[in-house]
């Protein structure tokens, strides 16, 4: 078509959406010099190299023979007539240029992004705009979302793994392979130093990132074999007269490692107090067997001798009439 045109990049975009529009067909592409340069494509050959190669690509696809295998004489109507062949108007050229805002509603947009002050507009990119200014104007006009925002993302994302570790009643810490400090919540460091108190706020505790974790614990060993481990694995150690079980966790692709550290001294001295206790009652009721076993015997045996007495009393040795009645002694009653 002769009267197509193609702009490429997003400020000559914008630039020729604005304004006085001509009827001509616009080919508007985001990356700058076309899809050549786009997200998926390689940077080892330049963008001269790459639109060559696209344009021999498509000549010689023109070149064979049935390459459109549609109604052409229906193909020249449809590129000659336009809209006019579905019998409706050309379709009213509508206003693209971006509505005027306030300063007031501009910042609005910007608190939105979590831009608080000047200092937070990084004005990175990542968004697609080339400045947080112009994100927020895109917001405003509906062209743009908040989770665009890249570093607003970080930042909740950040703010949602604070308030995890905070609300965790044991002590964790993450760590990268390189066994440095990515992460930690208070209750980790009180486990090891004793700081001031407030000086463990959120800032205070990313103040740690980048710490070797051998600075807290004394078996920073442990946590490199973790990253081959095929399963978590659970420890128990002592550290300053307390009991700790130290339970790991990989996270992030084994990317990073976490540990999460529980002070079961009060529950390990008291099963060790329930033990001890249950051992002393065993112990005794051993001992009360055993005696009364003892005093079993001796009574049996003193019962066996008695009665073998009355047996031998009672038996009649030699002699007895046909009707074996025995004699008993006479007895005198009155006898004191």
């Amino acid at each position: 078509m002769q009267n197509a045109l193609s702009v490429s990049g997003t400020n000559r975009v914008m630039s020729s959406l604005s304004g006085t529009h001509t009827k001509d067909f616009l080919e508007a592409l985001n990356c700058d010099g076309g899809c050549i340069n786009g997200p998926g494509t390689t940077k080892n050959d330049s963008a001269v190299i790459r639109k060559k190669s696209v344009t021999s690509h498509v000549t010689s696809r023109m070149q064979e023979e049935d390459v459109f295998d549609g109604d052409k004489e229906f193909a020249q109507k449809v590129i000659d007539k336009g809209y006019g062949i579905l019998k409706a108007a050309q379709p009213v050229e509508a206003g693209v240029g971006r509505a005027e805002h306030t300063e007031e509603e501009i910042d609005k947009a910007l608190l939105s992004l979590g831009k608080m002050s000047v200092e937070d507009e990084l004005n990175c990119g990542g968004c697609g705009y080339p400045s947080c200014r112009d994100m927020a104007k895109a917001l405003l006009d509906g062209l743009a979302e908040v989770e665009m925002c890249v570093t607003k993302m970080r930042k909740d994302a950040e703010s949602k793994v604070d308030i995890l570790l905070s609300t965790i009643p044991h002590g964790v810490v993450i760590v990268d392979r390189d066994l440095l400090i990515s992460d930690c919540n208070k209750r980790f460091i009180d486990l090891f130093e004793d700081f001031p108190e407030g000086f463990l706020d959120a800032e205070g505790l990313r103040s740690f990132r980048g710490t070797p974790v051998s600075t807290f614990v004394p078996f920073s060993d442990k946590f490199q074999e973790q990253f081959s481990a095929s399963k978590p694995t659970q420890y128990r150690f002592k550290h300053e007269g307390r009991i700790m079980r130290i339970t790991f966790f990989l996270v992030e692709s084994k990317e990073l490692l976490g540990a999460m550290f529980e002070d079961i001294t009060t529950h390990t001295v008291r099963r060790e107090a329930v033990v001890g206790k249950a051992e002393e009652v065993i112990t005794k009721s051993l001992n009360t067997v055993q005696q009364i076993a003892s005093l079993l015997g001796e009574s049996a045996a003193e019962t066996e001798i008695v009665l073998n007495s009355i047996i031998e009393e009672f038996n009649v040795k030699g002699g007895g009439g046909e009707s074996g009645l025995i004699e008993e002694s006479e007895v005198d009653y009155n006898a004191e």
